[in-house]
């Protein structure tokens, strides 16, 4: 039982509607991650996206309504959304949570910063002497800030745990991070001109089958790595020790 990740290197072949994110939400709440649904998609005017805490009903994107109904005082919010649409640039990350903390929307994945989108599956204590201040009870925080202040490097050395990271960054840049614990699979996809990483291959086959997509027999991301893809071409790969 983990949360759920999937990342796709290219989604400019994407069309962004309501009917894709439900494949998406479906895929990756589809067992037991209901305790929230999130995407961020890199943009020509930066990351945008939305987190839901109702991933049992139908997704309905804040971006394609007019509806007034949200903003009266007396309605209860159980779904947020960040950044202006615009049209893709880069990749789509996509995240279901099993909360091991609080459920509430700041803590449903992605957790997003001016610089960086990011999701993660695992579970990571800080054991830094001085542990760094989070904002939320929620441990995939910890992993985002020491990447803000130290990158790679910073998440290597002070997060214990185990970890599968999707990190957007600027237009077009995507952080994979995958430490010996965490699962990770990858296929290519020909039909919309990407990779797809997913926490299992179970994720990629069931969007490719509601998508109607061919898409290649996904195999396995090897142990420690940390990847940097711009676009679909992967730009640098690293070996980690966490």
């Amino acid at each position: 039982i983990m949360c759920k990740i999937l990342a796709f290197t290219n989604a400019t072949q994407l069309k962004i509607n309501n009917k894709l994110l439900n494949v998406l939400k479906s895929a990756v709440t589809m067992a037991s991650d209901k305790d929230g649904f999130g995407y961020s998609i890199q943009g020509a005017k930066g990351f945008y996206g939305e987190k839901t805490l109702d991933v049992s009903s139908k997704f309905f994107s804040w971006f394609d309504t007019s509806d007034t109904t949200r903003s009266q005082p007396f309605v209860q919010l159980n779904q947020d959304s960040f950044g202006k649409k615009s049209p893709t640039t880069g990749g789509l990350i996509a995240h279901g949570r099993l909360s091991t903390n609080t459920k509430n929307l700041s803590c449903t994945h992605p957790y997003v910063t001016q610089k960086y989108s990011l999701i993660h599956n695992g579970v990571v204590q800080d054991l830094a002497d001085e542990p760094i201040v989070c904002k939320t009870p929620n441990d995939t925080e910890i992993l985002l800030r020491y990447w803000e202040r130290d990158g790679i490097s910073g998440v290597t050395k002070n997060c214990a745990g185990y970890y599968a990271l999707a990190i957007q960054e600027s237009k077009s840049l995507l952080h994979i991070v995958k430490d010996s614990m965490a699962m990770l699979h990858v296929a290519w996809c020909k039909s919309i001109d990407s990779w797809i990483f997913a926490t299992t291959k179970e994720i990629i086959f069931k969007v490719a089958k509601d998508m109607k997509w061919e898409v290649d027999p996904p195999e396995a991301v090897k142990d420690n790595v940390w990847l940097i893809f711009s676009g679909n071409e992967c730009i640098s790969e690293e070996e980690i020790t966490p």
